[in-house]
């Protein structure tokens, strides 16, 4: 599904990745293991785009695509830690923003059977790919919390939140860094579970908190060294 060769990367002139290869098979999770410093979020951040990354190959699906383009966009949904929350909007508003007016309106009109909400979910997961942003926070428990602001949130609720965007949008890769931070074992399970039937036969790239959730993931790890 997605084939990254000879990985390197550099932070203020330090060398991080130099010659690593990557890949990753359709309906595969794969956990980026290792020590702090090791490179996995930065590893994670150069192929979301957001970090400067030079490879030899950078391949998606059989596809060689330039980092940064349309292709590249459409193809890969990430999720940060970093994630901005805007002050007077709710939980729900956050999630419906990158779809907001024609664009939001075309997803929800191309959704098979949106706008069904509040205990078809977990049923609408299992048909489809993109669910309507109600859905997606019914998913991770926080429809009850939609028409709150963010700083009504836990910060456990927060990350549930945050994760609620992938279930709203179309991809062929995912990475997440540390999806599983600030959650109790219960929230990790509920995650977990969700991401490993959400993936389906595309795949997803993952750099976990706990090693208790690589467990959960039951992915592939592949750990970095320094």
């Amino acid at each position: 599904m997605i084939t990254v060769k000879n990985i390197k990367m550099a932070y203020n002139d330090d060398v991080v990745i130099d010659g690593l290869d990557i890949s990753v098979a359709s309906g595969e999770i794969v956990a980026l293991t290792g020590p702090s410093g090791c490179g996995k979020s930065t590893l994670l951040r150069g192929l979301a785009g957001y970090q400067s990354i030079t490879t030899d190959e950078f391949a998606i699906d059989g596809t060689q695509i330039a980092p940064n383009s349309q292709q590249h966009r459409e193809a890969i949904f990430s999720v940060f830690n970093e994630f901005s929350w805007i002050h007077g909007l709710t939980v729900l508003e956050h999630i419906e923003l990158p779809f907001s007016g024609e664009h939001y309106s075309e997803q929800i009109r191309n959704t098979p059977d949106a706008p069904a909400v509040r205990g078809g979910a977990e049923n609408a997961l299992g048909k489809r790919t993109v669910l309507n942003p109600l859905e997606a926070l019914e998913l991770v428990g926080l429809a009850d919390e939609a028409e709150k602001t963010p700083y009504e949130l836990g910060i456990g609720q927060l990350q549930r939140a945050k994760l609620a965007t992938i279930f709203v949008r179309d991809w062929q890769v995912l990475l997440l860094d540390t999806p599983d931070d600030h959650m109790s074992t219960e929230s990790q399970e509920l995650v977990a579970g969700l991401i490993k039937k959400h993936v389906g036969k595309r795949c997803a790239i993952i750099v976990p908190k706990d090693e208790s959730f690589v467990t959960q993931l039951g992915g592939t790890v592949m750990e970095l060294s320094q």
